[in-house]
């Protein structure tokens, strides 16, 4: 039945209707009439909710799996998306795939205007997406995640609201002890799905925060598109965090990896060509780079830089030494992808 209901709501209901809020009303209904039901009543009343939400139930050839549409490029003046993985179970109906594998995204934002920037990322158990837009006031945080408790912490003054038509709560968040400024941001948070939980945080604008909030979606599934890949790594490297960033007309990514289950963690990001490109200070595994340790890099963290043709690539290190083998062995392995459609980059920088 849940089958069948996934389908129809995700061949008909898709694009400007909310799959979330459609399916959540599904089972909801279905939660109250099992808590009143008597012996013999039938759950038919539910796929009956699907085929007035959603228009039409479509059924697959495949047994009644959900029939997924092809995908849908950007509409005129947003910005792209990562590629759209098809057939891959969507957190709609599958809540425990949201966070299940740092190489996918499924978390999404529709309808933002005068975007300058988007960026995904995902680790285990957890998604976000960072957002530029004029539109909104500048920069945002969307996070997706199974347990409320996990969500990034908000204090303040907290009011009921609605999103999509499900309960939300928004947080008026508390002014530092001192500051002077307008209040800080605001945040909504809600479950849209049953088993997901979500939280908009907007800076100084309540009415935009909602705005946001009304245009996460969770019915599509992408992966984490990178323009490099390594060659030659230890098969224990595994991957802790991905992130696919659009910006500026150009897409970057980055990831965190680790081997096998050492805490230590080390950053490889694809950056646009400096304009003053840093001196190389010594060559590793037959390559020019610019090793900055703690403090001389941006933002005060220790780096390594390569620079090859068309961008610069930066690895730095987490709860570990610019000199961790590890980290330089990543520097000689880094092969770039020259292909700038990011349709064709690798879904895993391992493989």
């Amino acid at each position: 039945m849940t089958d069948l209901i996934s389908a129809a709501l995700r061949e008909r209901a898709y694009g400007d209707i909310h799959i979330e809020r459609l399916l959540s009303a599904v089972h909801a209904g279905a939660r109250r009439r099992r808590r009143r039901r008597v012996a013999g009543t039938a759950c038919a009343v539910v796929a009956a909710v699907a085929v007035a939400a959603a228009g039409s139930v479509v059924v697959s050839g495949t047994g009644g799996a959900p029939v997924r549409p092809a995908a849908s490029p950007a509409p005129p003046g947003e910005i792209p998306r990562p590629p759209v993985l098809e057939g891959a179970p969507v957190a709609s109906f599958t809540p425990t795939a949201l966070g299940s594998d740092p190489t996918l995204f499924h978390l999404d934002v529709t309808g933002l205007a005068s975007w300058s920037g988007l960026s995904w990322s995902s680790r285990p158990g957890y998604e976000e997406l960072r957002v530029t837009s004029a539109e909104e006031g500048g920069e945002l945080t969307i996070e997706a995640i199974q347990s409320r408790d996990k969500l990034s912490a908000l204090t303040g003054e907290t009011t009921r609201t609605e999103v999509n038509g499900l309960p939300a709560e928004l947080v008026r968040t508390t002014r530092p002890t001192g500051n002077t400024s307008p209040w800080g941001a605001y945040g909504v948070r809600w479950e849209p799905v049953p088993g997901v939980w979500a939280q908009v945080l907007v800076a100084f604008d309540r009415d935009a925060a909602l705005r946001v909030a009304g245009r996460v979606r969770l019915d599509r599934t992408s992966r984490c598109a990178l323009p490099f890949r390594f060659s030659g790594l230890d098969d224990r490297v595994r991957v802790i965090k991905c992130e696919t960033s659009f910006s500026g007309g150009r897409t970057m990514g980055a990831v965190w990896l680790a081997v096998g289950d050492a805490e230590a963690e080390c950053y490889v990001a694809v950056a646009p060509p400096a304009a003053n490109p840093t001196t190389p200070t010594e060559t590793i595994g037959g390559r020019a780079v610019a090793v900055l340790p703690g403090g001389a890099g941006p933002g005060g963290f220790p780096q390594i830089e390569y620079a090859f043709d068309g961008g610069l690539a930066i690895f730095c290190p987490f709860y570990t030494t610019i000199d961790d083998p590890f980290l330089r062995s990543l520097v000689p392995a880094f092969v770039p992808v020259s292909d700038p459609d990011p349709q064709t980059w690798p879904r895993s920088p391992l493989r």
